[in-house]
């Protein structure tokens, strides 16, 4: 027999505490044994977790690996060695904090995926959406006010931001499904609503017309897949569900009754309370620019209201 024996664990499986001395057996990629006493288990590999904790592996379903600062213009600016090398930093972060899967909901692309199944790079088990899919003026749409040029779509040069993809009209919103899927996405995230980084949309804008929205969901059906969808205010969260998103990223404006119909649908709500509270407490101090910083103050103010409204409605978390 060979495989892990971990022994002297505190071992939480979950949901309950378990014990203190336990003995656990991992044999291949399943756990076979949990004793209170020792495990005969020959050519196996004992490690003695002195009395430390053990528990499954944590996952985290909202990153951006490529996210090497707050301001999209300076993660346009990095170029993608230095974005790469944040991802490397960041994913192997992860990796020591407990996560053992991770899902990058904007940005991830096959080619991270690749050297993470390599072993090029140590990384959590490691899903990604492709570039993010926004309309012009979306909150994927990073220009500021005063910039004309537009080369956020796709092109022979491949020009475009380096976190999302511009689309407007269904034709060009299949065609960036399909793109990303080709390239294989496992899922694929659209801006919804007005966001916090992006420079011209207003945190209350819903985003995307019903027929965009219904055509993304429909290339993802025929694909065996889903969309996952950034929204902030309860109307953006309603309209979303309704065309078949099966996925909402925040929903921090989430209010009584759309929690109800969204727990009717079966649709998943992603809060991202940790980002939020981390931008609330220090986003000067990253450089997150005033305009950003008086969006998360409007968000951050009701985001605590809308979980209790998600848990109180039993949406899944």
């Amino acid at each position: 027999m060979s495989g892990i024996l971990l022994e002297n664990a505190r071992v939480f499986d979950g949901v309950d505490m378990l014990g203190e001395g336990l003995s656990v057996l991992v044999t291949g990629d399943r756990i076979t044994e949990v004793s209170d006493g020792p495990i005969v288990a020959p050519g196996a590999r004992r490690i003695d977790v002195r009395g430390r904790t053990l528990m499954p592996g944590l996952i985290d379903l909202h990153v951006h690996a490529y996210a090497s600062h707050v301001s999209p213009a300076k993660i346009d600016r990095a170029d993608a060695p230095y974005r790469t090398a944040h991802a490397v930093r960041m994913l192997g972060h992860a990796l020591d904090c407990g996560f053992t899967t991770v899902r990058d909901i904007g940005g991830g692309d096959w080619s991270l995926s690749r050297a993470i199944q390599d072993r090029l790079i140590r990384a959590p088990r490691f899903f990604y959406a492709g570039k993010m899919m926004s309309m012009t003026g979306g909150h994927g749409d990073m220009r500021d006010m005063g910039e004309r040029q537009h080369i956020s779509g796709y092109c022979r040069c491949e020009s475009m931001n380096a976190l999302c993809v511009i689309a407007d009209g269904v034709d060009e919103c299949v065609k960036a499904v399909r793109e990303e899927l080709r390239r294989g996405a496992h899922c694929i995230k659209i801006m919804a609503s007005g966001g916090v980084a992006s420079p011209t949309d207003p945190i209350w804008m819903n985003q995307f017309r019903e027929d965009e929205i219904r055509a993304i969901v429909g290339e993802c059906a025929e694909r065996r897949t889903y969309v996952s969808a950034h929204c902030h205010p309860a109307s953006a969260i309603r309209r979303c569900v309704e065309f078949g998103v099966r996925g909402i990223e925040h929903g921090t404006l989430m209010d009584a009754e759309t929690a109800e119909y969204v727990a009717e649908k079966s649709a998943y709500v992603v809060p991202t309370l940790a980002t939020l509270f981390a931008l609330k407490e220090a986003g000067a101090q990253l450089g997150l620019p005033p305009a950003s910083r008086e969006k998360v103050d409007v968000v951050f103010e009701q985001t605590l209201l809308g979980l209790e409204h998600m848990r109180r409605a039993g949406i899944k978390l």
